[in-house]
């Protein structure tokens, strides 16, 4: 288990001359990647202690290994006058001092190998030095010093003991910095009811110090592992990236689907990669992987997955059936995805759970209409169609009908959703649950379904039906009419989206002619289905009673999607509660996460100032979340749960260099912490640029902040346990005043905030325009989809004989007030457009 503890609080009950803390950047008991061509590395320490101690002279220095691994080495660190943070978020406890030190190591290593460092400290000259690992149980840092790569270079430079029987191929690779190779082998036929298998050894990755793995834990998820040195997955991988001693990031794919064959990632014990495939077709097929090199682990995940669009295209095209049974156009509705994924959505499925019935929904929704909660989208969860064996577990109960229950919904579905769109015009997007095959225990057998359409019966493996796990399912040849006859009654009824669950059944089908026959005709049959009556509106756990389960499924979302970001879907990381020990914490990833934001209250228990946080109004009364543009996930590819760090999850909004960068930082681990955070964290973040940081919670605004490669400012914050914040990085306009003498300058640096007391409220801003049509002004021109109060903030720096003076101004205006008293209507648009004039001070 690796033991990183950043930042950990202490108790102020400490040994006469133990800090309380050590916060350091570069951190301890981590990897820290330098740029490119770097031959310096910079320090800063955060030292805190205990206030009876602040008349020692305290002295800091670093250990390190940067011109021997056997002849470690002091650097002294200065105390900083100045403070080498921009901000800080979070006061250190009440009987605590601070102190700051830096200092600079030049030079690389002598040797082609990572540096090695932790840190001494002492709180006068005539004392023995401490140390962090003794003190605080932290292990060594280190630093990586990256080389130029080579513009091409073999495989085998970086595995070791290649696996010669493998077909390699070099491909030309879409992402830069990179290169990319295909690798094929042999994977036998079927025999009988099982599946061909063949594990291939492909070798072991050369110069590693830390992996990361997306795995399959249980077929329905996928999350992430993490280790050091030698590569050791406990569960079957996915995707599987490197990060060597020379910087650069070995990443493996492994493609599944393709001619009814499985692939996946493990390790024999030993470090090497095994690739494991499993061949349903009773020809032998083949197992296809992709491998991919670069300088950073976000190009080389890039590389490995547009190779593998390539290969399903290219499978496609020469199977004949590039699109499976596609719909007429004029059976395709067309509209924006912003639609149905922009307002807030309300699940029944911890809120009702299974009872469902048309009452209970109908006075949940009065009581959200009470407490002037306004969803736009509704999903009807588990448990409002007709099934058989009531009070049976779900594997037990068949699916009768279409129709939904007729105990619990005694006027059908379509009296139902009328009743609720006739409550609640506010809703939009009704949807409801099914399973891939209809039910949890699929189509009972005797029922109106399976008089209606062939069906068959099939084994299936999972948890939820123990043996002998048959399951009546609808056949092959009649899936296509099934589904669409379904969809029909449907959109007949008034529903509009589907929440299609259960698909890993497909994938749970035990016997190898079953899953041949059913996994592409039930794939085929519901996109088809999908696009044609739904266009393309179709949702694909949440465990609110398990408290170690929080931060977890933060964490796998976030690392999640640096596989997911490549699959052409909006993330979906679940509901949650508003009215929950957590519920913050789940609604600031949810707004980061770039993917809908989904309520499951229990009727009267909200968070209103929570929802108000995650929400807006549009001008025409409509509820509307503020989503980024960019898929919400970690920045640190590398730093696993068990390292007791923040979880940083980054995203970005807008166009490149006018846009806004947005960080997340959750503290799952139990303490208080408090780290550093370099600017260049920060997505969209570009070398040479200005920026000022806010941060959501304590609504703290940072001076102008400069990011010069190599080196990074700093800002840090300290969060509690289930802490959290919201960064945003907002890019500065720079105008010059006229002058009127040759000694004087006035510079003006502006920028729109967004919304304020939103923790997403960049993402209001449709668009900026920065202009000075006029000598005593300059003018922002902004459109926003919502209400609220709009905030920007300018930054004016007058210098005259040789004297500088500086004035700042955080304009607020109240749009929502303005709209209201101003009695102004909507007109075709459901934008806001704003102009602000913002003049020169006067130097009279």
């Amino acid at each position: 288990m690796l033991n990183r503890i950043f930042g950990w609080q202490k108790s102020s009950m400490k040994p006469k001359g133990s800090a309380l803390n050590i916060t350091c950047d570069p951190p301890l008991a981590s990897t820290t990647v330098l740029p490119l061509r770097a031959n310096e590395t910079t320090w800063s320490i955060l030292l805190e202690y205990h206030e009876s101690e602040a008349a020692h002279s305290w002295e800091v220095a670093i250990w390190h290994d940067l011109n021997s691994k056997d002849d470690w080495e002091t650097l002294p660190l200065e105390e900083a006058k100045d403070l080498p943070v921009s901000f800080i978020t979070g006061a250190p406890a009440q009987d605590a001092r601070r102190k700051y030190f830096t200092g600079t190591l030049k030079g690389r290593p002598s040797r082609s190998k990572p540096l090695h460092f932790t840190v001494k400290y002492r709180h006068s000259p005539d004392h023995p030095w401490r140390w962090a690992k003794e003190d605080f149980g932290r292990q060594d840092g280190e630093v990586i010093y990256p080389e130029e790569p080579p513009e091409i270079s073999k495989l085998e430079d970086y595995i070791e003991g290649l696996n010669r029987d493998l077909d390699i191929n070099v491909e030309i690779s879409e992402a830069p910095n990179t290169q990319v190779w295909t690798l094929t082998a042999a994977a036998p036929g079927a025999q009988g009811h099982s599946p061909g298998t063949t594990k291939i050894s492909l070798g072991r990755p050369r110069l590693t110090t830390r992996w990361m793995a997306i795995v399959r834990p249980w077929s329905p998820w996928i999350s992430p592992e993490h280790g050091k040195a030698t590569f050791s997955p406990q569960k079957d991988a996915v995707l599987c990236s490197f990060l060597r001693e020379d910087g650069m990031n070995l990443v493996f794919l492994a493609l599944s689907g393709l001619d009814n064959v499985l692939a996946f990632f493990k390790s024999d014990g030993n470090g090497n990669v095994v690739c494991v495939a499993q061949n349903d077709s009773a020809e032998t097929g083949i197992a296809k992987m992709v491998v991919s090199v670069g300088l950073d682990s976000e190009s080389a995940v890039a590389a490995v997955m547009y190779q593998a669009r390539k290969i399903v295209r290219e499978a496609a095209v020469s199977s004949g059936s590039s699109l499976p049974a596609a719909p007429r156009a004029a059976d395709v509705k067309t509209t924006w995805m912003q639609t149905s994924i922009d307002g807030l959505t309300y699940c029944t499925w911890n809120a009702l759970g299974r009872d469902l019935s048309e009452k209970k929904i109908l006075d949940t929704l009065e009581t959200l209409k009470r407490h002037d909660i306004q969803i736009t989208n509704l999903i009807i969860d588990d448990n409002w169609q007709s099934l058989d064996h009531e009070g049976k577990g779900p594997s037990r109960r068949g699916w009768l009908e279409f129709e939904a229950d007729k105990k619990h919904f005694p006027h059908g579905l379509k009296h139902t959703v009328s009743m609720i769109r006739e409550r609640n015009k506010n809703i939009y997007h009704i949807a409801v649950w099914h399973g891939i095959f209809g039910y949890w225990g699929g189509i009972a057998p005797k029922s109106k379904l399976a008089s209606e359409y062939k069906t068959v019966d099939v084994h299936i493996k999972t948890a939820f039906h123990p043996p002998p796990g048959i399951m009546r399912v609808v056949a092959a040849e009649d899936v296509g009419r099934f589904y669409d006859d379904f969809y029909t009654f449907l959109n007949s009824s008034g529903i509009n989206s589907v929440k299609a669950d259960t698909q890993f059944f497909l994938d749970d089908l035990e016997r190898a002619e079953d899953r041949r026959n059913l996994i592409k005709s039930y794939q085929d049959a519901w996109t088809v289905a999908r696009l044609r009556h739904f266009h393309n509106n179709a949702i694909s756990y949440f465990f609110p009673d398990v408290p170690d389960s929080h931060p977890w499924h933060i964490f796998c979302n976030a690392h999640n999607s640096i596989l997911t970001q490549h699959l052409n879907v909006i993330p979906d990381w679940d509901m949650f509660q508003t009215s929950h020990p957590w519920s913050s914490y789940h609604a600031a990833a949810r707004c980061i996460s770039g993917g809908p934001v989904t309520i499951t209250d229990k009727p009267g228990k909200h968070d209103l100032d929570l929802i108000k946080q995650m929400t807006a109004q549009t001008v025409y009364g409509e509820t509307v979340t503020l989503r980024p543009d960019v898929p919400g996930k970690t920045t640190r590819a590398y730093v696993g749960y068990d390292e007791k760090a923040l979880l940083k999850v980054g995203t970005y909004v807008g166009r490149r260099r006018t846009g806004t960068g947005i960080l997340g930082a959750f503290n799952g681990t139990g303490k208080t912490i408090t780290e550093f955070i370099r600017l260049a964290e920060i997505p969209g973040t570009i070398d040479g640029e200005e920026y000022i940081i806010r941060s959501h919670t304590k609504g703290q605004i940072s001076p102008v902040m400069t990011l010069k490669s190599p080196t990074s400012p700093l800002f840090a914050v300290t969060l509690p346990i289930k802490g959290w914040e919201i960064f945003s990085a907002y890019p500065l306009q720079s105008f010059n005043a006229p002058s009127k003498k040759e000694d004087e300058q006035q510079i003006m640096k502006i920028t729109n905030l967004g919304l304020l007391g939103k923790m997403t409220g960049a993402a209001a801003v449709l668009h900026s325009n920065y202009t000075s049509d006029r000598p005593d002004r300059v003018e922002l021109s902004t459109s926003l989809k919502a209400l609220g109060t709009l905030e920007s903030t300018t930054t004016t720096t007058s210098r005259e004989d040789n004297k500088e003076q500086e004035k700042e101004m955080v304009l607020e205006i109240d749009l929502a007030k303005a709209w209201q008293e101003l009695e102004i209507e909507p007109g075709w648009s459901n934008e806001v457009s704003v102009q602000i004039f913002i003049y020169w001070p006067s130097q009279d």
